[in-house]
């Protein structure tokens, strides 16, 4: 089963190379953000670059930091669970 599946979406915030978007983890409620390669079974590199993303995101705290909750990876689904604060997106 597709982890990602655990959490109902809500909003899309971006849709490009990655999408973004708000989600309500059926768990416990909590809302959360997830950015999710756009294509099932990407190309490696483009799995190794969003790892890299989360670790430095999962490194890093502070105030204005968005925690990185978990990384997810099946049936070709790969992506990284963010807390929701609530805050605008950043578009430029």
């Amino acid at each position: 089963m597709n982890p990602l599946q655990s959490y109902t979406r809500l909003e899309t915030l971006q849709i490009g190379s990655t999408m973004v978007y708000r989600a309500r983890r059926s768990s416990d409620g909590q809302r959360v953000v997830i950015k999710q390669i756009a294509t099932p079974f990407p190309d490696p590199t483009e799995v190794a670059r969003l790892r890299r993303e989360f670790e430095i995101q999962s490194s890093v705290a502070g105030e204005g930091v968005v925690e990185a909750l978990g990384f997810e990876s099946a049936d070709g689904i790969v992506g990284f669970v963010m807390r929701d604060d609530d805050g605008d997106s950043v578009r430029v």
